[in-house]
């Protein structure tokens, strides 16, 4: 009986100090909850602004490189045509129709930015070795200074370079910039938009040149010899490809033709009862259909696999 009452007059002690902290602290606790609160919003609200961040840059990023568009004019184009087809196609659709419909057509400019932004990363790709040689010419030339050895890579057949515009930006960019970090930036933009290694190494090692000064000749040397190495492997792979290309697109149509021909001259299938079970019947349809769609997709595989960029 006493230990019940000593437990319950602790429990009434405790429960009366910890009733005056809060009625003495109260405020203080409140004031302590409610930025916990704020916090948590704050990095829900930062995090989802950083990926429309990351959304906005990517769209101003590859608007530049492919159009040299101003930033956030894609973005504009998109959000007008998405508002606009919305509208038209609100009147003849329902609501989730619409906006599928809308999304589809608003996407299209990115698909074309997208498009010339590939082509020109795989156009570019293949001056690695032109580039780099008017690079160590100029480099040299000019007792190793990087600005001028960029400046020596358009100085000779500018116009035949598709990279001639992400080199002007470049030189423009570093002689403005004086900042390590800045200079970083800058230079992993060309790297990040002709998107291969050996674009990657370069600018590493113009990077190297621009913050400390040093001879990077030797390193951009490896690059070049790297390059001619990977040339030799690319004729090669192209020879294989333009083999195997001619192979899908003349002899899978001639094997088609030539399985009509027996089948009429050596199994004895009349033409019109031929053609009955080819194209009239489900079978026959599906079958043809598939083996047409079959023969597309491999034209597109062989397409892909032959246009990679150039690279090591």
């Amino acid at each position: 009986m006493r230990a019940y009452i000593g437990i319950s007059f602790e429990t009434l002690i405790y429960t009366f100090f910890l009733v005056g902290i809060i009625l003495i602290y109260g405020e203080e606790f409140e004031l302590v909850i409610q930025e916990i609160k704020m916090r948590k919003r704050l990095v829900a609200r930062t995090r989802k602004m950083d990926e429309l961040g990351k959304l906005r840059k990517h769209l101003n990023y590859i608007s530049a490189v492919s159009f040299d568009m101003k930033n956030d004019r894609l973005l504009f184009v998109m959000i007008v045509i998405w508002i606009a087809s919305f509208i038209v196609g609100k009147i003849s659709f329902d609501f989730s129709e619409a906006l599928i419909f809308s999304l589809l057509l608003a996407s299209t400019p990115y698909t074309v930015v997208r498009i010339n932004f590939e082509n020109l990363r795989k156009k570019t790709s293949f001056e690695g070795e032109t580039l780099i040689v008017n690079f160590l010419n100029a480099y040299r030339i000019s007792n190793f200074n990087v600005y001028e050895g960029l400046e020596g890579i358009i100085a000779d057949g500018a116009k035949e370079l598709k990279s001639k515009n992400l080199i002007v930006k470049m030189i423009l960019s570093l002689r403005q910039s004086g900042s390590p970090q800045k200079i970083r930036e800058i230079i992993s933009e060309f790297g990040r938009a002709v998107g291969t290694n050996w674009s990657r190494m370069f600018a590493y090692n113009i990077q190297l040149a621009a913050e400390k000064g040093i001879d990077v000749s030797i390193a951009v040397e490896d690059i070049l010899v790297q390059l001619r190495d990977a040339r030799k492997l690319y004729e090669e792979r192209r020879r294989l490809n333009s083999e195997a290309m001619r192979i899908v697109v003349y002899l899978i149509p001639l094997l088609y033709l030539f399985t009509i021909v027996a089948s009429v001259l050596f199994i004895g299938i009349e033409p019109d009862k031929l053609f009955r079970n080819q194209f009239l019947t489900k079978q026959g349809f599906s079958l043809f259909n598939i083996s047409a769609l079959m023969f597309v997709f491999n034209l597109l595989i062989m397409e892909c696999v032959s246009k990679q960029k150039f690279d090591y």
